[in-house]
């Protein structure tokens, strides 16, 4: 029975020490972020897409006004999910223009990788409030975009590769690297001529 006991602990030792190791190897195992970076490309160019289609009918869409009554539609929402949120239900009629195109800046930045662990988070936000402000108007294709923008933005390495921010860094990188370099007194391709002690220094006459 004590030999029984103690196999089985050995088991479940090894068992626990194996899934730990396979969860760290799994989740913090360094890996190449291409493939992250052209999810984030194709993901923000959907986004974008899909915007852009709304913003032909802007007030349409989003307007007190419009096809999807935002009354109806924020009651409706609270009814079937209490913590649901978007703040197109914030944005008054006028300032539909400049916010919509204020949220195309931001899917062009995290499409082109710029500033992406910000922008990311901004992404799926905005993604997320469109689908709960026009939800008449949507069949699937925005709840896949706004879950692989989660996924993304989690890991927070989309912008490591394909991306501007991985080329700002290698450039800063490149440049820092170059300055130390940089012999030391080296004025950077500079002449400077110096004047000998006690002698006169040139003068510019009229």
């Amino acid at each position: 029975m004590r030999r029984l006991l103690s196999d089985l602990a050995n088991y479940l030792g090894r068992l626990v020490t194996a899934t730990r190791r396979g969860w760290n190897a799994f989740f913090f195992t360094p890996a190449d972020p291409t493939a992250l970076g052209l999810i984030r490309v194709v993901v923000g160019l959907l986004a974008l897409w899909s915007l852009i289609v709304l913003g032909l009918d802007l007030r349409d869409y989003f307007g007190s006004d419009g096809w999807a009554d935002p009354t109806v539609i924020w009651q409706t929402q609270r009814q079937r999910q209490p913590f649901a949120w978007s703040f197109w239900f914030l944005v008054p009629d006028r300032l539909l223009r400049p916010v919509w195109l204020a949220c195309l800046t931001i899917l062009g930045l995290y499409t082109v990788g710029l500033f992406s662990r910000v922008t990311g988070v901004l992404a799926w936000v905005i993604i997320v409030s469109t689908v709960r402000r026009v939800p008449i108007a949507l069949f699937g294709f925005d709840q896949i975009v706004s879950t692989l923008m989660l996924y993304l933005g989690a890991t927070f390495a989309s912008g490591q590769a394909v991306a501007l921010d991985r080329f700002l860094r290698r450039w800063r990188d490149a440049r820092a690297v170059a300055r130390s370099l940089r012999p030391a007194g080296s004025t950077g391709g500079r002449r400077v001529t110096a004047v000998e002690p006690g002698a006169p220094r040139p003068t510019i006459a009229a």
